[in-house]
């Protein structure tokens, strides 16, 4: 808004009183929706009468207004001060102005001084005589003059001090709110946080995920904004998947009651926006569930292992523990496999007692370590490898009778005949390196090709 200090220009004289903001500008012009260009609407429904003052040569350039009592009474539109500063006009002179518009006027930038109604008159008859004098409004010293020597009018006029104030430093609404900026800065800094936040706030922490770009947060967030409004507006239900459901709701015209008289009256269908929030967002608002994972190891998941890796997320690390048990399960098997196997493997292999006992030497302490669940132990425990024999016949189920403990076992130039495993269930069975050996174990009868029976 420009400052106002002193202004001198042509004075235009509008005799009369009464003049409401619907005669300043009729209503028909208020449709438009910028706040510029009314000049023309100012006084239209006067302008097509070629004796209005406006039409008059002389006053074509005014810029002081004198008119009679009640000026701009009526309907409160800012539109009327509009079109008088549009038209050219930075001051108005009348004995009376309606309160509406002495104050939109004090805020748009016009001088809406108040002054007697004999000054009023005495300006009257000083432009009659002189037709395109001038006018001085002294904004500062509070005084209005027209005319020079003995023949000068002269008089104060009445402003609040607030207005002038204003006035002279050219500062309208958004200008004074300005004056606050560090005030509402540190406000907005000690707002407490259990309060709504603001569209600036939320940028402001939005920002973070886009290294401190401000623009590009404001950007992705009215984007999406725009995005959810546009298709709730055209009826379409937009869903995000945890987060909750945007959709348009027609409520029916229905009968409701006047809160002021209590009428019953009838209420047109309105459309109104619905949002019902997701499982996954109730769930975190009540404490039910913890939040999500940080961006960065939720984001981890959409990038090449070679990028990822060098994350700190808790993929990498279920990455390793699940390599570390992959490791340690596949090492487990593979003893498992070398050290014995299933009792129907283990006796396919053509064995005989009488190579089992070839060396004539007793069996190595059979220990737990090596022995493996009772399923896939073998008929000579840890020695199993090495009974190997080449002619004999398979037995099936081939147990040795009258076993002793694992660690014990003994041969004397007979078939290990006392280390075979009984049949079992997987359910039951355990690593190699935690089973215990297999006491007093038995199975059903077989017979090998050398006749001796085992029990």
């Amino acid at each position: 808004m420009e400052k106002f200090t002193t202004h001198t220009g042509v004075a235009a004289p509008l005799r009369a009183s009464n003049v409401d903001t619907d005669q300043i500008i009729p209503a028909v012009y208020l449709k438009r929706v910028a706040r510029t260009g009314f000049e023309d609407a100012l006084f239209a429904a006067w302008r097509d009468d070629p004796d209005f003052v406006l039409n008059q040569p002389e006053y074509a350039a005014s810029t002081v207004l004198v008119a009679g009592p009640d000026f701009g009474t009526g309907s409160s539109r800012e539109h009327a001060v509009w079109a008088l500063m549009d038209y050219g006009f930075r001051a108005v002179l009348s004995s009376r102005f309606g309160d509406i518009f002495r104050t939109n006027a004090g805020k748009a930038g016009l001088v809406a001084a108040q002054v007697d109604q004999k000054v009023v008159q005495r300006i009257w008859d000083h432009l009659a005589e002189h037709p395109g004098a001038s006018v001085t409004v002294d904004l500062e010293a509070r005084t209005v003059r027209a005319g020079e020597g003995v023949e000068a009018v002269e008089d104060s006029f009445d402003i609040d001090d607030y207005t002038r104030w204003r006035l002279m430093e050219g500062l309208d609404d958004i200008g004074i709110t300005l004056g606050h900026e560090d005030d509402i800065a540190a406000f907005e800094a000690t707002r407490p946080s259990w309060k709504p936040v603001t569209l600036t706030e939320l940028i402001d922490t939005l920002a973070a995920r886009f290294e401190g770009n401000r623009k590009a947060a404001a950007h992705a967030l009215e984007s999406v904004l725009d995005t959810i409004t546009r298709e709730v507006a055209r009826g379409e239900k937009v869903a995000i998947t945890g987060f909750g459901s945007f959709e348009k709701r027609v409520r029916d015209a229905r009968w409701v009651r006047n809160p002021a008289t209590g009428e019953r009256i009838k209420a047109q269908a309105t459309a109104i926006a619905r949002f019902k929030p997701g499982a996954e967002l109730m769930g975190v608002v009540s404490g039910a569930r913890k939040l999500p994972e940080t961006a960065i190891a939720a984001a981890s998941d959409l990038l090449p292992d070679a990028i990822s890796d060098r994350l700190p997320t808790a993929r990498g690390a279920s990455a390793t523990s699940s390599t570390t048990s992959g490791t340690a399960s596949g090492a487990a098997t593979s003893t498992a496999a070398k050290t014995s196997s299933p009792a129907k493997k283990s006796t396919a292999k053509k064995t005989t007692a009488a190579k089992t006992t070839a060396s004539g030497s007793t069996a190595k302490k059979t220990t737990a370590t090596k022995s493996s669940p009772a399923k896939k132990t073998t008929a000579s425990g840890s020695t199993a490898k090495k009974t190997a024999a080449k002619k004999s016949s398979p037995a099936k189920k081939t147990t040795a009778t009258k076993s002793s403990p694992a660690k014990k076992t003994t041969s004397s130039g007979s078939a290990a005949k006392k280390t075979t495993a009984k049949k079992s269930t997987a359910k039951k069975s355990s690593p190699a390196k935690k089973t215990s050996p297999a006491k007093k174990t038995s199975s059903t009868s077989t017979s090998g090709t050398d006749g001796t029976t085992s029990s």
